[in-house]
């Protein structure tokens, strides 16, 4: 989603759940298990009625707390990524020149296997800025999962 998006549906539906509301949720969900519901057909549970329709009204205020949650972890994924691909690289080309002169110094067995090792760090710093090397989101996971159906 883009900024522009994101910004003008905060601007529709309202701010973000402050703590307390996710606490009142959880508390009206707690009572909601815990009270004594009606018998079928001993009437309506408006208990529950009344519980449900209080978190309905606010629920977009949840669902835009856990939208900016996800939209700050997948910043903090790419951002961890970004300085993994970084590391990655430096190691390799640290290593590489060392790992040269032992092959043009005679050490095969070692210079190639540091050669190997290097060029090994080099590839997964490219497969993870690519994403073949990364961990899939807990949205790509659930779609999976639902087999595509979300």
């Amino acid at each position: 989603m883009s900024a522009e998006t994101t910004t003008a549906l905060a601007a529709l539906v309202g701010p973000s759940a402050s703590d307390e509301l996710i606490e009142d949720f959880a508390r009206a969900v707690l009572e909601r298990a815990a009270h004594e519901h009606p018998k079928r057909g001993e009437g309506e549970d408006w208990f529950c009625n009344n519980l449900t329709g209080y978190m309905g009204e606010r629920m977009h205020a949840v669902l835009i707390r856990l939208r900016d949650t996800e939209a700050r972890l997948e910043q903090i994924r790419a951002d961890e990524r970004a300085r993994c691909v970084a590391e990655l690289r430096t190691y390799s080309d640290e290593l590489m020149p060392p790992a040269a002169d032992q092959v043009i110094a005679g050490d095969e067995t070692n210079g190639f296997a540091a050669v190997r090792f290097a060029s090994s760090m080099a590839r997964a710093s490219q497969l993870l800025e690519s994403g073949e090397l990364s961990t899939p989101s807990v949205g790509q996971r659930a779609a999976e999962t639902a087999g595509g159906a979300l």
